[in-house]
């Protein structure tokens, strides 16, 4: 065995020094990274190397080993353990014991008054009562789970009572663990929301924010694919620690332990790559979840699990919710605030949703949240607000030739909630986070080329947060002409795997410098289709002077939502002419030509005047 890197004491020997090899990558992580070569295939297994005692080698890190089974008494007491530490130590952000809140509409009553009140539960019917509940955040999967219905009427059998038996695993589990916590009442949404009733579903889900704020605890489900599934996982033996002495046969290396490193990966969690759950989790006070190997706590002060190194080993976990506890957005100033709201929706972009028009409901509770904590009133518009639209506009789809349209429609295209991008690497704000930096660093090299003239959305029901019929924004700004173009067909065609670019001018065969971030798709066929060569108006949004490159500005790119080329019929004053987005150009106007007159006025068309016109986009 042999080490690379520092050592702070003590060295470990190997009469074979080729079997295992250490790479001392971190002298303060929970645990050392191991490569275990496998000579036949030449292959590296990696571990990691730790002790449950200090050792009288300094530089292995102190760990835990994880119980095995999730469902076990070491991980219930380890459960007990976080969530007891939160109750009564944290007392900057999470909530402690205060008085119960009021319960939802509808509970689970984990001890009905029935003859025999540990064989079922009983649907309640809540109006004023307060009492501490927890929710079940879990997947449906394919199949559906026990269902609270009007056709059929479970609805009236559910409120007699309902025999444990008749429960989907999941939930089976998640009742034995909220009654060994000493919590009478359970939230389920498949259970506690009628679920063939609009209107029933209308006026519970606007409520999901404030049902999982005030839940004590939530229990995650998180490695379950499906209500089936359970709520306990067992660890695979990779993952459960053995001794070194059995890899080197050494006796003085039996109170070393060696496993799997346990990565903590979002990916490896089923229940975090669903869109509903993102608000779940950032809202609820507490979230246990039930990982496919361990336990792993949330909550807004602190995030642990079983093993011991989720601080320090985080992987592609999704990103702390601390800034979502009570009173904590207060404290950000409107740019921090906007910069997190833009974090969050890339985040949300990359889930997944079973209903394509729950987009902008399922992220309704964060943006209430938002609302409610802002210092100053924040209209919100189609998943996008009002006081800092032109920057919440420039949004990009990371790969556009993998998004696409939804099948019907739920947002105006100027949202980002009208691409479905969780297969194309969401949608992202990575092209202002300079514009945001010289905003607050040196804001005279940043002009901004549009004013908002009107924001409007048309929600179903009363609700602004919800599903949408309709929306549309005026601004006020100058547009560029220029014709789209396929960079296969272009003296670009080796650019960086970005399918289209703009050039200036019918004549022109170069395109722009710069790249053209599509929305969607263009070439799958149906009404949001383009075609090479289509002339297309940019709306410049940005731009900031000063830099290596020269000028760099941000466009709208749109295209005309009718008859082609409008902006004289609206001169003219002939029918209104309106426009619709479908990408995002990142330009240096150095060399483009797109806008070579002022930094307040472009080419409308061939040879026509410089104006500013007000550009209606639905």
């Amino acid at each position: 065995m042999t080490g690379e890197g520092k050592r702070e004491g003590g060295d470990i020997e190997d009469e074979d020094a080729g079997e295992v090899r250490v790479a001392f990558t971190s002298t303060t992580g929970s645990a050392l990274r191991v490569y275990r070569a496998a000579y036949q295939y030449k292959e590296e297994e990696q571990l990691e190397i730790f002790v449950v005692e200090p050792h009288k080698l300094k530089l292995l890190p102190v760990s835990t080993s994880v119980s095995g089974y999730t469902g076990s008494e070491s991980s219930y007491n380890k459960a007990v353990s976080w969530f007891t530490n939160c109750l009564t130590t944290h007392k900057m952000l999470c909530p402690g014991l205060t008085p119960p809140a009021h319960l939802p509409r509808r509970v689970l009553d984990l001890s009905p008054s029935s003859p025999h009140p540990n064989d079922c539960i009983q649907l309640r019917e809540s109006v004023t009562e307060t009492a501490y509940y927890a929710c079940l955040s879990h997947c449906w999967g394919d199949s559906q789970p026990l269902r609270t219905t009007l056709h059929p009427d479970t609805y009236t059998q559910h409120r007699l009572g309902i025999p444990i038996s008749a429960l989907p695993r999941t939930f089976q589990d998640t009742v034995v663990f909220t009654r060994s916590l000493s919590i009478r009442y359970l939230w389920i949404d498949s259970l506690c929301i009628i679920q063939d009733s609009p209107e029933d579903w209308a006026a519970e889900s606007v409520r999901m924010a404030e049902i999982y704020q005030n839940a004590i605890i939530t229990l995650a489900a998180s490695a379950a694919p499906g209500s089936q599934h359970g709520l306990f996982k067992e660890t695979q033996e990779a993952y459960q620690d053995r001794s070194l002495a059995e890899t080197t046969g050494r006796a003085s290396h039996d109170a070393i332990r060696i496993r799997s490193p346990l990565l903590h990966r979002a990916p490896d969690h089923p229940l975090l790559t669903r869109a509903w759950v993102f608000q779940e989790r950032m809202l609820s006070a507490r979230v246990l979840h039930f990982g496919p190997q361990e336990l792993i706590w949330e909550c807004y002060e602190d995030a642990a699990c079983e093993c011991g190194s989720f601080s320090k080993r985080t992987g592609e976990w999704p990103k702390g919710k601390a800034w979502l506890a009570p009173r904590a957005l207060g404290m950000l100033s409107e740019a921090e605030m906007t910069d997190w709201w833009h974090g969050a929706v890339a985040d949300y972009s990359l889930l997944g949703l079973t209903r394509e028009g729950d987009v902008l409901p399922a992220i309704s509770g964060v943006a209430k949240k938002m609302q409610a904590e802002a210092k100053e009133a924040k209209a919100y518009v189609a998943g996008l607000w009002r006081a800092s639209l032109p920057l919440d506009l420039c949004w990009a789809t990371q790969r556009g030739r993998l998004a696409r349209r939804p099948d019907e429609w739920r947002a105006p295209s100027w949202s980002w909630a009208s691409v479905v991008a969780s297969e194309a690497g969401g949608v992202d704000y990575a092209l202002t986070t300079g514009l945001k930096i010289r905003m607050q660093r040196d804001a005279d090299t940043v002009a901004q080329h549009v004013r908002v003239i009107e924001a409007q959305c048309v929600p179903k029901s009363i609700s602004c947060f919800g599903q949408l019929k309709d929306g549309y924004i005026v601004l006020l700004g100058t547009l560029s002409w220029a014709d789209l173009v396929r960079l296969e067909d272009s003296t670009r065609s080796s650019n960086s795997g970005v399918a289209w670019s703009v050039v200036s001018s019918p004549d022109s065969k170069q395109p722009l410098a710069g790249v053209l971030y599509p929305d969607y798709d263009y070439s799958v066929d149906g009404p949001h289709h383009v075609t090479g060569g289509t002339r297309v108006p940019c709306l410049k949004m940005f731009s900031i002077t000063k830099t290596v490159s020269g000028s760099i500005s941000l466009y709208l790119v749109l295209r005309v939502a009718g008859d082609a080329r409008g902006v004289e019929k609206k001169e003219k004053g002939d029918d209104e002419v309106v426009f619709e987005r479908i990408g995002l150009l990142y330009a240096r106007e150095v060399e483009t030509g797109l806008e070579d007159v002022s930094d307040v006025s472009a080419r409308v068309g061939e040879g026509e005047a410089e104006v500013e016109v007000e550009v209606k986009i639905i």
